[in-house]
């Protein structure tokens, strides 16, 4: 049991030092960006290689109560944390915020879905299995550990955000456990990172909308320049 579990962190070592290393090097130009979106959460699968993929099916060995315990929980979650990102969703504030270009969107929303999906294969699928209390610890403290280890939610985060990523996890990990199916955690990890997908899509629909004025009030100046020569 201890070697697996040492197997496992070497694994999640690899997985933190490899998106580390394409977040910093893949960048640039229009060609890397695609490879980076592409190759991002591949150390992830790593796993994959020596133990197969999970069950992805809909139908649950224990009825829709998994599907409850993830979505429910993330709801709560979303709720707890409400005053964190409700700023976010006045329009008031979009134009204080720097404007998100197509490529941008496509890489954030990218990132913020794929994580729904491969770290909860990772985090949830491939813990060793003991006892729960451990596997829940494991799964939960290096799924919040990951978080800790990301330079961007390492700035805004606080010790409450940790503490709900651990709940969160330990849920997500149960639903997975008496489910069978991986189905449940994804769709309850999408739920819980919804706020962010909705926010990242309303500054990029505002750029745009910005974007397209000051291309119009500069081709009214151009005519009217025009007139005058």
């Amino acid at each position: 049991m201890v070697l697996q579990y040492i197997l496992f962190g070497l694994f999640f070592a690899f997985a933190m030092f490899s998106t580390n290393l394409i977040r910093e090097k893949v960048k640039g130009s229009n060609f890397k960006d695609i490879v980076r979106i592409t190759i991002f959460f591949l150390p992830f699968l790593a796993p994959a290689i020596f133990f197969g993929l999970p069950n992805f099916a809909f139908a649950s060995e224990s009825g829709m109560l998994p599907y409850l315990l993830a979505i429910g929980c993330a709801i709560v979650a979303l709720a707890i944390q409400y005053k964190d990102y409700s700023s976010f969703l006045r329009k008031e504030v979009y134009p204080l915020l720097p404007p998100i270009t197509t490529k941008a969107f496509i890489g954030i929303e990218s990132s913020i879905i794929g994580s729904a999906i491969f770290e909860e294969i990772f985090y949830r699928t491939y813990v060793p299995e003991s006892v729960f209390w451990i596997e829940c610890i494991v799964s939960g403290g290096l799924f919040s550990l990951s978080h800790y280890i990301h330079p961007l939610t390492r700035k805004t985060f606080t010790v409450r955000s940790y503490i709900i990523l651990f709940l969160l996890s330990i849920a997500w990990y149960y639903s997975y456990k008496i489910s069978g199916t991986l189905l449940p955690a994804i769709i309850g990890h999408l739920v819980y990172n919804s706020s962010s997908i909705v926010i990242i899509f309303r500054r990029y629909m505002f750029s745009r909308q910005e974007a397209k004025k000051l291309a119009s009030e500069q081709k009214k100046i151009r005519k009217h320049s025009g007139m005058y020569t």
